[in-house]
């Protein structure tokens, strides 16, 4: 499991030395563990399906590549696939010049975790699997972070160096790096929507609290959102990946006791054992998740929620097959 070395990440972030050397040693160990799970289910259905709607036949040929399950075989090549002995695939314009840009709010509400991992610690892991499955099919990759106050925007490349890049921005944060643009998530999505000229796939990571997206008491606001969002799905193909914590829905009966928001630092004192105040709780979750729910299907985003302790890779390469196949 990655708790033990995400535990020292986070150690090493707390003490103001991230990245320092130890650290960037544990987050270099990090992604060689994701990138051998990644690839383990890229040859059998992961980048099949991340590809399925992006053939590009019927654009101009350039090159040849080799075939992932879930390409179309309408675009086998079989005089080279003859030659070399294992199947290749027609390359396109469209299928080269493809952008894949990951998104990934790190904004406080992220920082929580009731266990071994947090909601940001699992974003970034989810992070890291889809920049490396892009890499892995040859698309060019980008990178967006917000925390909220500041953020940082790559534009799509290809490359060792772009690569090492986007990964070192994914697990570094943002204080530590040159900024630019926005600094909350409606900002990064207009933001994004200005600097994606050609048709691409977007990665939105994030655990969805903001009081805009939560709650319509700024309707505004809760527009601005949809129509951001409806903007993206209708220039490219979007997925929204939910991260949440098990006791954000579900609080134990622990008797009286303090919470924090950590997004502002405020404090309540409540009674989690009472009858009333874990009924009112679980209408006010409810609620929120059929908002959310319900803006996602408004705006036209494919989304899959992944929670802190359970291992997102599975989760993942069944979203992204399902998604595939339809």
């Amino acid at each position: 499991m990655l708790g033990g070395l995400l535990k020292k990440i986070r150690g090493s972030e707390e003490t103001g030395s991230s990245p320092s050397v130890a650290g960037t040693a544990e987050v270099d160990r990090i992604i060689k563990k994701l990138e051998i799970k990644a690839q383990r289910l890229a040859q059998q259905r992961l980048l099949g399906r991340y590809r399925s709607r992006f053939k590009g036949r019927g654009l101009d040929f350039r090159d040849f590549r080799e075939y992932f399950p879930g390409d179309d075989v309408r675009t086998i090549d079989w005089n080279v696939t003859a030659r070399f002995g294992r199947p290749f695939v027609k390359n396109s314009e469209e299928e080269r010049e493809l952008s894949v840009v990951v998104v990934l709010d790190a904004c406080p509400s992220q920082n929580f975790g009731s266990g071994g991992e947090t909601k940001r610690e699992l974003a970034q892991q989810l992070a890291t699997l889809m920049v490396l499955t892009a890499v892995a099919s040859g698309d060019k990759v980008g990178f967006m972070k917000t925390d909220g106050t500041l953020s940082r925007y790559i534009p799509p490349g290809k490359g060792r160096h772009q690569k090492q890049t986007v990964l070192k921005s994914i697990w570094s944060p943002l204080g530590k790096q040159e900024q630019t643009g926005g600094n909350n998530l409606l900002a990064c999505l207009k933001e994004l929507s200005g600097q994606l000229r050609r048709r691409g796939f977007i990665c939105l990571i994030s655990d969805f609290l903001a009081p805009e997206i939560l709650e319509s008491k700024e309707p505004e606001k809760t527009e601005a959102v949809l129509q951001s969002l409806r903007k993206l799905s209708y220039r490219h193909e979007v997925i929204a990946l939910r991260t949440l914590d098990k006791r954000e829905r579900i609080i134990p009966s622990s008797g009286v006791v303090t919470l924090r928001d950590q997004s502002d630092g405020r404090t309540v004192r409540v009674d989690t054992s009472h009858p009333d105040w874990r009924k009112q709780f679980q209408a006010k979750w409810d609620s929120w998740n059929e908002h959310f729910a319900d803006l996602m299907k408004r705006s036209r985003w494919d989304w899959q929620e992944f929670q802190t302790d359970v291992d997102p890779l599975p989760g993942l390469a069944n979203f992204l097959d399902a998604r595939g196949r339809r």
